[in-house]
């Protein structure tokens, strides 16, 4: 059984789906330093965003906080060193389980 999605994690987790794909682009050699921490900044605020605006229960938020923290840490490991894109990989995988463990039909694949 999946978590209901609202409307803000749904809105979130599709803003921070964008930013781990472009983020992405880096593995192509397509991305600067200055751009990689911009989009891992990016990552961070639409996390903050998620914690003041979803409204979930105890144990799909819980969920939620594990997601995003992969994310962050993921996203503090680019800013420290945007050469090493190793961490997206983690990155890209906590977007994919968002989708196993929230129902959100819409969500881009």
């Amino acid at each position: 059984m999946r978590f209901q999605a609202d409307a803000p994690l749904m809105k979130g987790m599709r803003r921070m789906s964008e930013l781990v794909q472009g983020l992405q682009h880096g593995r192509q050699g397509h991305l600067g330093p200055d751009q990689v921490r911009q989009l891992a900044t990016g990552v961070n605020q639409a996390a903050a965003a998620m914690f003041a605006e979803c409204q979930l229960p105890p144990e799909p938020d819980a969920a939620l906080h594990g997601l995003l923290a992969r994310l962050m840490a993921g996203a503090g490991a680019l800013d420290a060193d945007p050469a090493n894109l190793a961490p997206l990989d983690d990155m890209d995988a906590a977007v994919r389980d968002y989708t196993r463990l929230f129902d959100d039909p819409g969500f881009p694949d």
